[in-house]
């Protein structure tokens, strides 16, 4: 926990909202970890998934995303089109980025440079003939390092040598490259230090600011609490409580730590 005035950490939120539907999802389900949950996320919105660690949240980004092979929906649309479930390659051509908690695991590839995982998810638009053209790519990390304000000697650093919170300015790049509608953020500022995060979450506000739809999965109480403009709170496998921008992390964890789910029927309200 961060404790202090939390207004020296995260950005103001706005007063209102577009209303457009980016993701609406009903009926999601995932044996073992996720029952019948319902949500929707609007353009310019950030949407918090908040719950303790084993609530079901580990897995929420994940199956919207098509990673989870055993995950159902009755329904899934990005904005007025249909979808599925199917994995990531199609999430990625429906608009959908993904920025995975474990970032050295499942975000990054350590022994290459800062260009290249920069690109990776969208190589083809950088090839031709079936070479990569290097100057195009090293212009286009170039780009996302003066953007994000990442801290590292170029393009052609191996990203291993980053700091945790450059890389994960990296990370935002990789998917903020392909111009997505949704971008589903796994605990965004685990394992870094408290000047990135805020530049971190100046970043997040920045975008959604500009329409872009963000799934915040979090187990950090104050992250949420700070960042969304409303919260919905997991508890074994369901959601059980909706909050709006002005909930305080006592109340999300208050809500996390309930055993009732009467609170499933407001999340429409909210």
């Amino acid at each position: 926990m961060l404790g202090g005035d939390l207004g020296d950490l995260f950005p103001a939120k706005p007063q209102s909202l577009p209303d457009e539907t980016v993701l609406a999802v009903e009926g999601l389900s995932l044996p073992g970890w996720l029952s019948d949950v319902s949500f929707s996320v609007r353009r310019g919105e950030v949407l918090g998934a908040f719950g303790l660690i084993g609530s079901g949240i580990e897995k929420v980004g994940r199956a919207i995303y098509g990673a989870e092979p055993k995950a159902k929906v009755r329904s899934i649309r990005m904005g007025t089109a249909e979808t599925a479930l199917s994995n990531p390659r199609s999430s990625i051509r429906s608009g959908i980025g993904f920025v995975a908690a474990e970032r050295k695991r499942q975000g990054l590839i350590a022994n290459l440079t800062v260009r290249t995982n920069t690109t990776l998810p969208y190589l083809t638009r950088f090839t031709r003939f079936g070479l990569v053209d290097d100057n195009r790519e090293r212009a286009m990390s170039q780009h996302w390092i003066r953007t994000l304000r990442v801290k590292t000697t170029g393009p052609e650093q191996e990203i291993r040598l980053l700091s945790g919170g450059n890389q994960q300015k990296v990370c935002l790049a990789r998917w903020l490259l392909g111009d997505p509608k949704l971008l589903i953020l796994e605990e965004p500022t685990r394992g870094v230090d408290l000047g990135a995060r805020r530049e971190i979450y100046e970043e997040i506000r920045r975008l959604a600011a500009n329409g872009l739809g963000i799934l915040l999965v979090s187990s950090d109480a104050e992250e949420v609490a700070g960042l969304a403009d409303r919260a919905i709170v997991f508890e074994e496998g369901r959601a059980v409580a909706a909050l709006g921008a002005n909930a305080s992390a006592a109340e999300l964890m208050q809500a996390a730590e309930s055993h009732s789910v009467s609170a499933a029927n407001e999340l429409e309200k909210a």
